[in-house]
């Protein structure tokens, strides 16, 4: 799978864009779970575009629907955003084929599950499973988080998309097929993530369980890598490059 954007998600490249698409997709990725609103001397300093070309491109965006604005001057994503997100969910081949498998390896390890991509320089959810739990410790579908806050995700989508995290690891996701992440973001968590293949090689984003770290011990997390590892085989799909599956034949 492609990445979604070369460009990073938070507004800011050194250059601003010239093109005036490009200066409007610019300010879309000005906003995030953690800065949802934004007023145009924000978003004119995120993006380093000045305040009469952002105020231009923001009107253009409000009156399609891609942003919403309050009286006091607020800006956000709006509701044109939401048939965008809905219309990738129904057409994307990869959310269809591994929600279902998503599901049942929350089902099976009783932890969080989810599904990344890289985009630029984050890591985006495009699957978790729909299990009520009485902690948040998961990253909720279209939100993203700097490939740089690390994570078994990040290191796994690293590893095998050519981006530089960190060399080390790399080399042991790409030996081992997996990585285990134990209080990296967050230090009462523990995550794992492998890799996920077409039939062909092509590498299309990365599966992930997220647990408390005390609930769990070494061999549950052992565990729940072969979970992961069996459900995305009854998907038609691998956890190992082609070239290892060729290997294995013989």
């Amino acid at each position: 799978m492609k990445n979604l954007s070369s460009k990073s998600r938070n507004g800011n490249d050194t250059v601003p864009p010239s093109g005036v698409l490009d200066r409007g997709l610019h300010l879309m990725n000005c906003f995030s779970l953690e800065r949802p609103r934004l007023q145009l001397r924000d978003i004119a300093a995120q993006s380093g575009l000045d305040k009469a070309t952002t105020l231009r491109a923001l009107k253009t965006l409000v009156t399609y629907g891609y942003l919403e604005k309050s009286e006091d001057g607020y800006y956000w994503p709006g509701p044109a955003t939401l048939r965008l997100a809905a219309i990738f969910r129904s057409t994307s081949n990869i959310v269809t084929r591994l929600e279902r498998t998503v599901e049942n390896i929350a089902l099976e390890t009783g932890q969080a599950a989810a599904f990344f991509i890289r985009s630029g320089d984050q890591r985006v959810c495009l699957i978790r499973d729909r299990q009520k739990r009485d902690f948040r410790y998961f990253v909720d579908v279209g939100a993203s988080v700097p490939m740089s806050a690390g994570g078994a995700a990040a290191h796994v989508l690293a590893a095998y998309s050519g981006f530089d995290l960190d060399s080390e690891k790399a080399e042991f996701v790409l030996t081992n097929n997996y990585y285990i992440s134990r209080g990296e973001k967050n230090e009462h968590l523990v995550s794992a993530a492998l890799p996920i293949f077409e039939a062909d090689g092509e590498f299309v984003g990365a599966a992930a369980i997220t647990a408390l770290r005390s609930t769990v011990t070494d061999d549950d997390i052992d565990r729940c890598i072969e979970v992961v590892r069996r459900e995305i085989s009854l998907a038609m799909l691998s956890t190992q490059a082609a070239a290892e599956n060729d290997n294995a034949a013989f």
